[in-house]
């Protein structure tokens, strides 16, 4: 395991190398470590590897008509998720322009390029009607009001009437809402090219 603490990351690998009787002589092994950190690492260099970040803005630009907004939830860094709810991050928005190409959208997405907005300490707003596209790695937005609230707590929830589909790594609240879950691999195999 490779520990990255200033990109918040831990790529790791199960491998194994031999051993005698009942235990490992790392010194022994030491050169053998050292190159298998090293292909680790250009293993999980940026941008050798498509992430489930890259997948969610490849569908949310896909997914986006031109001027609509793609809302993105930027956590403070470091910040614990008790100071991140309370208004501790922001909430991006990106809008497609004009001249954009859906490619380029999604590169500005996934870099981080130029918000037309940014609101701090913010939710993303769905409004009823809304359709959206949710790519979370919790399913901590509100659920739909009724659906989740503990007690008196004050959470309103998403509005009734918000539908779409919806992507968390980890359930939550928002697993009430009236959108289809899909998984991983549903994002990948709706990359795949359409056949007539």
């Amino acid at each position: 395991m490779t520990v990255d603490l200033a990109a918040r990351r831990a790529p790791w690998t199960d491998a194994t190398l031999g051993g005698e009787g009942g235990g490992h002589h790392v010194w022994r092994y030491r050169r053998r470590l050292a190159a298998l950190g090293r292909d680790l690492a250009d293993a999980y260099r940026p941008g050798t590897r498509v992430t489930l970040w890259d997948l969610a803005c490849w569908h949310a630009a896909a997914r986006t008509r031109e001027g609509a907004p793609v809302h993105v939830r930027v956590p403070q860094p470091f910040a614990p998720p008790e100071r991140r709810d309370a208004g501790g991050g922001a909430t991006h928005t990106y809008r497609r322009r004009p001249d954009e190409s859906v490619a380029r959208f999604a590169e500005r997405l996934r870099e981080g390029w130029s918000p037309d907005a940014v609101e701090r300490g913010a939710e993303p707003p769905l409004a009823p009607g809304t359709r959206a596209f949710c790519a979370l790695v919790e399913a901590d937005l509100p659920g739909p009001t009724g659906a989740y609230r503990a007690a008196d707590d004050g959470v309103d929830g998403v509005a009734d009437g918000v539908t779409g589909t919806a992507y968390r790594l980890f359930p939550g609240p928002y697993d009430a809402a009236a959108a289809d879950r899909v998984t991983a691999g549903d994002l990948v195999a709706e990359l795949a090219p359409r056949t007539v």
